[in-house]
């Protein structure tokens, strides 16, 4: 008994010397903390700027396409007021079938395209994402971080540690 007990007093003591040396080792070394304005560098990013430039330009001739099929469909629908009255009811209904086809292949078009255009925008959006994220982490290596915090989950933070020009800086040198 008197053995365990000695035992147990010694692993207590080195289990306490072992903390007080960890803490002090701690305690003499500062974290290096840097902020990042994420929404800032995605905006000021010139590929992000390009990239946007570039989807509304593909998406120009879609937008014209579909304005054509509408401007079809209201020619088709004044024609029909025009000369329904002078139609035989089975001309109408054909008529009106071809008006209503023509609106779902116009509906169709839109959805799909819409639908494209959203999968290209957010996998364009995960890729400079990625990008930024892969930049600053670069940063904080190359610079000796120890951690590097988005500004928008911090109430408050000294202007000398935040680095977002720096990233920006770097992002569009490249």
């Amino acid at each position: 008994m008197q053995v365990k007990k000695a035992c147990l007093i010694a692993l207590s003591a080195v289990a306490i010397l072992t903390i007080a040396t960890t803490q002090k080792a701690f305690a003499q070394k500062s974290l290096k903390v840097g902020v990042v304005d994420v929404e800032k560098i995605y905006s000021s990013y010139e590929k992000v700027k390009q990239s946007s430039s570039d989807l509304q330009a593909e998406k120009k001739p879609k937008q014209e396409q579909y304005d054509k099929m509408v401007a079809e469909i209201k020619k088709m629908e004044d024609e029909y007021k025009e000369k329904a009255s002078k139609m035989t009811a089975s001309e109408r209904k054909a008529f009106e079938g071809k008006i209503k086809a023509k609106k779902l292949e116009a509906q169709s078009f839109l959805e799909q395209t819409n639908t494209e255009l959203l999968e290209k925008n957010r996998a364009i959006t995960q890729q400079r994402l990625k990008e930024i994220s892969d930049a600053i982490q670069a940063y904080a290596k190359e610079n000796n971080f120890d951690i590097i915090l988005d500004k928008k989950n911090l109430p408050y933070f000294t202007s000398t540690i935040d680095i977002t020009d720096a990233i920006i800086a770097k992002l569009n040198k490249k």
